[in-house]
């Protein structure tokens, strides 16, 4: 990384050598540049990067002019100097050679050419010679690290191992707080670094138990979603009593969150509705509710559809690297019995496939109560009629 850095700092500073006059203009922002032309309605200038290997024109017009301030041939000579003085051999670490190169001859050999009689001259061709002397050295094979010469290949070896150890560190500060999805990739880095065994070998059993954990997770996120649904799918007690003397069922109680202005399962209806009778709740309140509940069982599905794609795409990843997919227990599907027993699935897919099943048997009850509110009067006549006639049958 320090190389990078170094690089991208010689890219910046050499885009400031030989920039010699600085436009200012009236949205607040400079130019800097060498003018090249100018007439009554425009400033040509010549714009250079890398020690004048790289240029463009750019054209200013005078009307969006606030102060031009023209440097002497000396203070354009002393920004230059200055510029070059940000170039400094690292003392831990060496650089490649073409960067070596690079500063040489776009940096310090462009000073010379372009102000041979500065006084600097002799600093900086000491300078040359020193970075000279070091890019040798690294043609020759040699690799400064930490501070020391030795050879490339090891000061290689070295550094890669440090890079492994830097990312089995982060990977495992990442899982001590439970962060698997962020502890992976850095353990997986890691577990890349093969010519580095000792490292590589124990980022891959972190990995493996990242995986493990994340997706142990996963499933009980799962279970709480389904639990989530059973609850959702509930129907209201017909013999409820009123929603003002009785705690109502909560929301889905672990991933959703109530919208705002949406109440409680049950919730009593607002005072301008008139009660249907003691006891009862209000027909605006029952639609109320049935509404927010198919809102519930709407997210939940949604939720539960995400879920099952992140635990196939976990599933996938894991497989690549051979790390084992943890057998899953789960609860009975959404709708069923608290006494019924436990399903135990082998794998994460079965488990979603088996607690995602929706349940009948609250449907089919809603619908016969329905009926019954509706109907209740024919129903009572029609069980009166045959009673009275059983009665007269069994009387003569």
């Amino acid at each position: 990384m320090k190389v990078f850095r170094s690089l991208a700092m010689l890219w910046l500073a050499m885009a400031s050598v030989s920039r010699s006059d600085t436009f200012k203009l009236k949205d607040g922002s400079t130019v800097e540049g060498t003018v090249t032309s100018e007439t009554d309605q425009e400033y040509v200038l010549k714009i250079e990067y890398a020690g004048d290997t790289i240029t463009r024109e750019e054209r200013i017009a005078r009307s969006n002019v606030v102060e031009v301030l023209r440097l002497t041939p000396e203070q354009a000579m002393e920004r230059t100097w200055v510029a070059t003085q940000k170039y400094r051999l690292d003392p831990q670490v060496s650089f490649a050679v073409g960067q070596y190169n690079q500063v040489i001859s776009n940096v310090f050999v462009a000073f010379l050419r372009q102000y041979p009689d500065s006084p600097h001259t002799q600093d900086l061709k000491q300078k040359i010679g020193e970075w000279e002397m070091e890019r040798d050295l690294v043609v020759a094979g040699q690799a400064r690290y930490a501070g020391q010469w030795i050879a490339a290949d090891q000061a290689r070896k070295l550094t890669r191992h440090d890079y492994a150890q830097r990312e089995l560190r982060q990977g495992e500060d990442y899982l001590a707080r439970d962060s698997f999805e962020p502890a992976i990739p850095h353990l997986h880095a890691a577990a890349q670094i093969t010519d580095i065994p000792e490292v590589a070998n124990e980022a891959r059993e972190r990995e493996a138990y990242a995986y493990k954990l994340w997706l142990l997770d996963l499933g009980r996120l799962q279970q709480e979603l389904n639990d989530d649904f059973a609850e959702a799918s509930q129907p209201a007690s017909p013999s409820q009593p009123a929603a003002s003397s009785v705690q109502q069922p909560e929301a889905p109680r672990s991933r959703l969150r109530r919208p705002k202005g949406v109440r409680k399962l049950g919730q009593a209806a607002p005072s301008s509705v008139t009660p249907l009778g003691q006891g009862a709740t209000s027909a605006a309140t029952k639609q109320s509710d049935d509404a927010f509940r198919d809102y519930t069982i709407k997210l939940i599905h949604q939720q539960q559809d995400e879920l099952a794609k992140k635990i196939s795409d976990v599933q996938a990843r894991a497989a690549k690297v051979g790390a084992p997919i943890p057998v899953a227990t789960v609860s009975s599907s959404p709708g069923a019995s608290a006494s019924t027993s436990p399903a135990t699935v082998s794998t994460m897919e079965e488990a979603q496939q088996s607690a995602s099943v929706p349940a009948k048997a609250p449907e089919v009850t809603q619908s016969i109560v329905g009926l019954a509110k509706k109907y209740w009067i024919p129903f009572t006549g029609a069980f009166l009629l045959v009673f009275w006639l059983i009665y007269r049958s069994v009387s003569s």
